[in-house]
């Protein structure tokens, strides 16, 4: 069975992404923008955190 991670926008809580861990670790270190409030999260240790300036990754060009 697979361990699914499901990671909200720090900044409204919206759903950014459900995926299994395995695949969730291996985004570390990216940037998601929020569809909903274009806020940037950044991937840090399987959490979003609050990002500085930095480059963006929508989620359907990395996988």
């Amino acid at each position: 069975m697979f361990n699914f991670k499901t990671l909200k926008c720090h900044h409204c809580s919206a759903v950014i992404f459900n995926l299994p861990e395995a695949l969730a670790n291996k985004l570390e270190g990216h940037a998601f923008v929020c569809d909903c409030c274009n806020h940037t999260n950044f991937l840090s240790n399987l959490m979003f955190i609050k990002s500085a300036a930095c480059h963006t990754t929508y989620l359907f060009d990395t996988l």
